[in-house]
């Protein structure tokens, strides 16, 4: 039986309040160990990558699906159809980067609440996956994990080469954001260090453990997505027969704060070959690409839309330089896109034909001061300054598009469906965005 709607209410405010706590908790957190480095103002801003033209969508509407995470949607005050914290004990994190592995679409999220029975500081990240392959049954299962206190696993990563067991602090900041599949085992990227660099982890059970592969950057890759790419790529050596290359796409600290590209031979991940990883350079007039062995060389592919976020999180000086470089091959759409956020403020959506471009000019595909009254009422997530809320002002970050559930609707128009972000409260939305061919 339903509570009465005061009720109903009441609980709903009180999770609300504590998402709003947690936000400012570890934004507190996340100051104090950004107060350790002094940022470096942006090198690459004047660098003009070629341009793609206009883009070939234009955006005809924009929605939330629904809340993903936690068991009280904070906008409704209604319970979620995910029901994450009864399931799994889990009622705040971000993120959501997805990737296929063993027929499962599996789901990266980042820290996760420290409210929860058995926090460890070190170790607050969650893995996910589902087995549907259309939005209409999407429903996530949650890795578990009974000794952990927690209810769901939280990764550890082993260091054989550095002796240590548990050897990668995953505490704040240090997340998992990308993920790729060779048929057997996964391989993760991190951020650590406080988002100042990566790592490469591979897990060979499934998500449930990991060791450490390689560092992989500190300057241009720290934010990362990542995509295998059987064909051959401009400038680089054919590889042996039954490899392909992996595609590498990075966004690094505050005076690297754009998009680039680095691509590596699956097996040289498969073998822990730092080396055989090649960064674009440049572009030549042929249609060659550079490349380059050092991460300071690259360049990048396009230029984000940087600018004062309207937030606490725009004041954090940690390492990562709030670029996104979320790129992917969607196969309905037959093209290369690439979601970032834009200041935190709004969603843009970048093609291409290649994913070393050029790459299309922006569009907006979520703005909550112009789809605010479209459906949800957006203010309990964001602040449109215009609704009364609780707690700071949200920010717009992960807008990771899960690819399967991309589609054609009667109209001949593309609905594009992936993860949000919004910081205040700490929860993740799943959007759907309505685009139309020029």
């Amino acid at each position: 039986m339903n509570a009465p709607i005061g009720l109903r209410e009441e609980a709903g405010l009180r999770r609300h309040q504590r998402g709003l706590r947690w936000s400012w908790v570890w934004t507190m957190v996340i100051l104090l160990l950004g107060c350790k480095k002094e940022i470096e103002g942006p090198v690459d801003d004047a660098y003009r990558p070629p341009d793609g033209g206009p883009n070939p969508y234009v955006l005809v509407s924009a929605r939330k699906v629904e809340q993903v995470i936690g068991d009280i949607d904070f906008e409704s005050l209604l319970p979620t159809r995910q029901l994450t914290e009864s399931r799994f004990g889990l009622a705040h994190t971000d993120l959501g980067a997805s990737f296929m592995h063993k027929g499962k679409l599996w789901f990266l999220f980042g820290d996760s609440d420290p409210e929860a029975p058995g926090w460890d500081a070190f170790h607050d990240d969650a893995v996910a996956f589902t087995t549907a392959d259309k939005v209409e049954d999407f429903m996530l299962t949650f890795l578990t994990n009974p000794n952990s206190g927690r209810g769901y696993l939280n990764p550890h990563i082993h260091c054989p080469d550095e002796g240590g067991r548990d050897c990668v602090d995953l505490g704040a900041l240090n997340v998992p954001v990308a993920g790729i599949s060779d048929g057997n085992s996964m391989f993760i990227w991190f951020t650590t260090g406080g988002a100042e660099y990566s790592l490469l982890a591979r897990s060979d059970d499934d998500g449930r453990t990991y060791t450490k592969v390689y560092d992989f950057g500190n300057t241009h890759f720290i934010d990362m997505a990542a995509a295998l790419y059987p064909d051959s790529i401009p400038g680089l050596p054919a590889l042996s027969a039954g490899d392909q290359w992996v595609l590498i796409f990075g966004s690094g600290d505050h005076a690297h704060h754009h998009v680039y590209l680095a691509a590596a031979p699956l097996h040289s991940l498969q073998v822990g070959n730092r080396t055989a990883v090649r960064f674009m350079s440049g572009y030549k007039d042929n249609g060659v690409l550079s490349w380059s062995a050092k991460e300071s060389d690259a360049v990048p592919l396009f230029l984000i839309e940087h600018g004062q976020g309207p937030g606490l999180m725009s004041e954090l000086s940690h390492g990562w330089g709030f670029g996104e470089p979320l790129i992917h091959y969607n196969r309905t759409m037959n093209r290369w896109v690439a979601t970032y956020n834009a200041a935190r403020r709004t969603i843009r959506m970048r093609t291409a034909e290649h994913p070393w471009g050029p790459w299309s000019q922006s569009i907006v595909i979520f703005d909550p001061t112009v789809d605010y009254g479209r459906g949800p009422a957006y203010g309990r997530y964001i602040g449109d300054d215009r609704t009364p809320r609780l707690g700071g002002q949200g920010e717009l970050y992960g807008p990771y598009v899960i690819e399967p559930f991309t589609r054609t609707d009667s109209n001949g128009n593309i609905q594009l469906y992936w993860m949000l972000s919004p910081w205040q409260p700490y929860v993740v939305l799943l959007m759907e965005s309505t685009l139309r061919r020029r």
